[in-house]
């Protein structure tokens, strides 16, 4: 059976993904990636200011947007609208509890919320997982 919703997400998270599904509703795949693709180099760029900022981490979550969007063809549909959610809610910088550039887990509920949305898709082999690609910080 088909999940209806990303599983194993916090609550307060879950609201905010949810909120995303309707703001990335009727943005293209293409305009989606430009989107993440603008937040991780604005990463690189806040990374120079706050050095505990965790870029790898951000790189890793957009080869994984990069991935299931190159291969949007095979991703079923009632996973489509949260993986285009996945992504308006990884380039919200202040979504869940840390700000993306204030912290050094900032993109740690990022990567929850997109590995749940990647589960749903059926892409596991796409699963980041935070602490092996850190910068070690």
């Amino acid at each position: 059976m088909d999940m209806l919703f990303p599983e194993g997400l916090d609550p307060q998270v879950m609201r905010e993904l949810n909120e995303c599904v309707s703001l990335a509703d009727g943005l293209s795949v293409d305009a989606l990636r430009d989107m993440a693709r603008k937040h991780v180099k604005t990463t690189r760029e806040a990374h120079l200011l706050n050095r505990l900022l965790d870029v790898s981490l951000a790189e890793a979550l957009l080869v994984a947007i990069e991935a299931v969007f190159a291969s949007w063809d095979r991703v079923p549909s009632h996973a489509r609208p949260w993986c285009r959610a996945m992504v308006q809610y990884f380039i919200s910088s202040n979504s869940g509890e840390n700000h993306d550039f204030a912290s050094c887990v900032g993109f740690d509920d990022d990567a929850a919320v997109i590995n749940a949305c990647l589960r749903m898709a059926g892409r596991e082999d796409l699963l980041v997982d935070p602490e092996a690609v850190s910068d070690g910080l």
